[in-house]
């Protein structure tokens, strides 16, 4: 929903200025990182069961609204300093949720909503990798009430207010929550958190943040 003329600016204003401003994160959060361990080079991925996966949405997520929105360019959130270039997302050859190659790029769920059509639109991004913190590294301090803004390729700009924020087991990934309809437009964002599997070197949980659009 399009905000005040003064938000949309600064949102144009971001998004033009995405790359830019991400250099600059990547250098600050690169000198305030601590060793944590062996850090995952998969590190959005979620672990899903068969029965679990985003595929299993599909036809439903393909019936959304048409019109006003595109699909996403950007997605900004201001308390944290993020300002993420979305690309297009789909699913692996075993059913899971591709992940973003660049761990400064956040991912959208090409099968699904886009941000701003009813139904759950998803995004997902790095919590860190091998030289850095990933984009949504500061997501673990996001939180409710806090407003998510998603700038489309038409110019578009929609902003979500977080609702609710959950660390999931990723074997207890809750997909129908995540993936299923919606009767308005609502947006989650994923990325990982908790502890490194020493067996697998990947985070064991996931961060859920859920948001619907403000106004």
């Amino acid at each position: 929903m399009a905000r005040s003329d003064a938000r949309r600016r600064e949102l144009r204003h971001a998004a033009r200025g995405a790359a830019i401003a991400l250099v600059l994160y990547s250098v600050v959060a690169g000198a305030l990182i601590q060793m944590r361990g062996p850090i995952s080079t998969q590190s959005a991925r979620f672990v899903a069961l068969e029965s679990s996966r985003p595929a299993d949405f599909g036809s439903e997520a393909r019936g959304r609204s048409k019109g006003h929105s595109a699909n996403p360019q950007a997605l900004i959130v201001w308390r944290l300093g993020i300002y993420a270039p979305v690309e297009r997302m789909g699913l692996e050859s075993d059913g899971t949720l591709e992940v973003p190659s660049d761990a400064q790029e956040a991912g959208w769920f090409a099968r699904g909503p886009r941000p701003g059509e009813n139904g759950s639109a998803v995004i997902v991004g790095h919590y860190d990798s091998r030289t850095g913190p990933g984009i949504f590294w500061p997501l673990k301090k996001l939180r409710v009430g806090d407003e998510v803004g998603v700038v489309d390729r038409r110019g578009n700009e929609f902003v979500f207010q977080i609702v609710r924020i959950e660390q999931v087991d990723k074997d207890l990934f809750p997909t129908r929550s995540v993936y299923g309809p919606t009767s308005k437009p609502t947006l989650k964002l994923i990325t990982c958190k908790g502890d490194i599997d020493p067996g697998t070197g990947h985070y064991a949980d996931n961060l859920i943040a859920y948001g619907k659009l403000a106004g």
